[in-house]
């Protein structure tokens, strides 16, 4: 894991960094970037699905490379740049938005506020991003739409496609949690100040692409291994577990609907008779649906500069009902710095 090499004390030797394991043997990660600095990451993402049978039902890959840049700073945080390059994917749908969005010329880098430590604060421009997705939907439509029949494409309503579209990709809500997805670990330690060895304890908040169920929170276990961490480079773990049951799949349910009669301008009243209809069937009896998530993340920092190494993601997350079929969803992700040929 250490990447011990003569490249990388040349990369990150900066003028005044401060030794950030101390005296008493705890560690504390902290930036000390500098404007102009730029690295780029190599990201592998899998996803496995796996039936109550053993059996894999899909198995989809992506990669791309993550470009951060400082862009700004003052004595109390940075400004930083996000830009994805190389996006490539075998779920068809998701290479599809891919090619639409070089062939549209769609890559707004993101643009987020780190304290001076190196804490995530927000992301800055959110309403930026949602427009430049405007440019995606016409396109969409029209593949989308390439191989239905005249018949067909005179009873469909392009202007409601439309909408749902532009609810499900330009939702500024919907773009922060896939953001904070990307990088939320990247930047989860900054900050902080931790005894080497010592489990820390806390109650993480759980984002979802859906409104509704925003108030979802799980146990998280933190904590520096002390047989990888060094005056080099830290070594930070965690484990967080959640289970979840009817409530929230209802929530979920709710969120979903939302966001769909939002988009066609639906009635309150059609709003409000659906929302009654689902509370209704889940008052009645009990779905017994089941809903488990483990995550095991290791990031290696770099103490003298505060610039992550490398980070991985496992997460594995099994859902279904007590008495029917359940899928088990394994997500593996890697996200390494990309160092100069021949200084790995």
């Amino acid at each position: 894991m250490k990447k011990l090499s003569i490249i990388l004390i040349v990369l990150f030797t900066a003028v005044g960094a401060s030794a950030q394991i101390l005296p008493d043997s705890t560690v504390q990660i902290c930036s000390n970037w500098a404007v102009g600095e730029q690295y780029d990451y190599y990201v592998d993402k899998s996803v496995k699905k796996v039936n109550s049978q053993g059996d894999t039902t899909t198995n989809e890959l992506t990669s791309m490379i993550m470009r951060f840049e400082v862009i700004g700073k003052s004595e109390s945080a940075y400004q930083m740049q996000l830009t994805y390059l190389d996006e490539k994917s075998t779920n068809q749908q998701t290479e599809l938005i891919y090619q639409i969005s070089r062939e549209s010329g769609v890559n707004m880098p993101i643009r987020f506020t780190t304290s001076q430590h190196g804490t995530l604060m927000s992301i800055d421009n959110l309403e930026e991003i949602a427009a430049e997705y405007e440019k995606l939907l016409d396109p969409i439509i029209e593949i989308s739409t390439a191989n239905l029949t005249e018949a067909e494409k005179k009873t469909l309503d392009t202007s409601e496609l439309r909408e749902v579209l532009r609810a499900m990709l330009c939702n500024p809500q919907t773009i922060q949690t896939g953001i904070l997805d990307d990088i939320g670990r990247l930047y989860f330690f900054h900050g902080a100040r931790l005894e080497i060895d010592e489990t820390y304890k806390m109650e993480e908040p759980l984002s979802f692409v859906f409104p509704g169920v925003d108030n979802i929170t799980a146990n998280t276990n933190i904590w520096v291994d002390g047989e990888f961490t060094d005056e080099y480079s830290a070594v930070c773990r965690t484990y967080t577990c959640a289970e979840l049951g009817d409530e929230f799949l209802v929530d979920a349910v709710e969120g979903a609907m939302d966001m769909v009669t939002d988009a066609m301008a639906v009635p309150d009243s059609l709003k409000t008779q659906l929302k009654e209809e689902i509370n209704s069937r889940s008052d009645k009896q009990s779905i017994g649906y089941q809903f488990i998530l483990e995550q095991y993340t290791t990031e290696e920092v770099h103490l003298a500069t505060g610039w992550p190494l490398n980070l991985y993601i496992n997460k594995y997350i099994k859902a279904g009902t007590s008495a029917g079929e359940t899928e088990e969803t394994i997500e593996r992700r890697s996200m390494e710095i990309i160092l100069p040929d021949g200084n790995e």
